[in-house]
């Protein structure tokens, strides 16, 4: 496969959190971070 460079970093991120086997808090992680960023509900002021 041939990849970009701008691609590659993010490639050589994920292939790292595989090889050091943190893929499940790697996904909780970002999932937490993206539910927050989606979070659509008011604050009660």
């Amino acid at each position: 496969m041939f990849r970009g460079e701008p691609g590659a970093d993010k490639i050589l991120a994920f292939r790292c959190i595989h090889a050091s086997r943190r893929m499940d808090s790697f996904w909780k992680h970002h999932l937490i971070s993206r539910a927050a960023e989606f979070d659509t509900l008011p604050l009660a002021a």
